[in-house]
């Protein structure tokens, strides 16, 4: 099963990590683009963080490719919760997916936990995120996902922005 993780399209300025900030006017160009990707994708559901610069990505993404928008507390930003396991929550992540079957899913996440998903859903040891490159804004990986792990197709593949 092939799923597409993104992260957010690129924010407004914020004064703190913690800041709930919506999209900038270049970030929202880049969520219509990303939406672009996903129809080559065949995406037709999008699950997305619950903070505006994550929700507001996956709803301009979703309104270019038809896709469905759900929110997923789980897909929240590393650091935004207290006590907060993202290596466990990338792995719930990975097995929600995996349940899914045949859904043609996008994830759209934060730089931070899109490192844990990423990993844990690949079955690959938590400091091994460390080698995960930094992922631009609206970018595009790939993994074809089964339930013995996955294999990285694509990584933060930015193609449709240019």
């Amino acid at each position: 099963m092939k799923v597409l993780f993104s992260r957010h399209a690129t924010p407004c300025e914020r004064t703190s990590f913690f800041e709930n900030v919506d999209l900038s006017e270049q970030g929202r160009d880049e969520a219509r683009r990303l939406g672009l990707a996903y129809v080559e994708g065949e995406v037709d559901r999008i699950w997305a963080s619950p903070l505006r610069r994550t929700a507001q990505t996956a709803e301009i993404a979703a309104s270019v490719c038809g896709a469905e928008v759900e929110i997923e507390e789980q897909l929240i930003e590393i650091r935004h919760v207290r006590g907060d396991k993202p290596f466990e929550r990338g792995q719930a992540v990975a097995e929600q997916v995996v349940l899914q079957g045949g859904q043609h899913l996008a994830v759209v996440t934060h730089c931070g936990f899109l490192r844990y998903a990423l990993t844990a859903a690949m079955h690959r040891d938590v400091s091994s995120r460390l080698d995960l490159p930094t992922a631009p804004c609206a970018s595009v990986s790939e993994l074809d996902l089964t339930s013995t792990g996955g294999e990285l197709v694509r990584l933060n593949d930015i193609a449709h922005l240019g």
